[in-house]
């Protein structure tokens, strides 16, 4: 236990204005939390594949509206 620890604990022993320090174990590195790198190619793939028929879609219905109103 580091010794800055051990006075907070001290300090919060005898002081009860001071509270117990939350000691918590070492923190994960970022990289361990992440997704895997095929479940993120995948999402990437099917957004990039969801915006390009919306907008293909979006396309042919301006057309359809622009041969309509003409």
């Amino acid at each position: 236990m580091k010794i800055f620890n051990r006075l907070h604990e001290w300090a919060a022993d005898r002081f009860s204005f001071i509270q117990y320090p939350n000691v918590r174990g070492p923190k994960l590195q970022f990289f361990k939390c992440q997704m895997p790198l095929a479940t993120r190619l995948f999402i990437a793939v099917m957004s990039m594949l969801t915006i390009s028929i919306s907008l293909a879609a979006l396309a042919g219905l301006l057309m359809a509206l622009y041969f309509v109103m003409s």
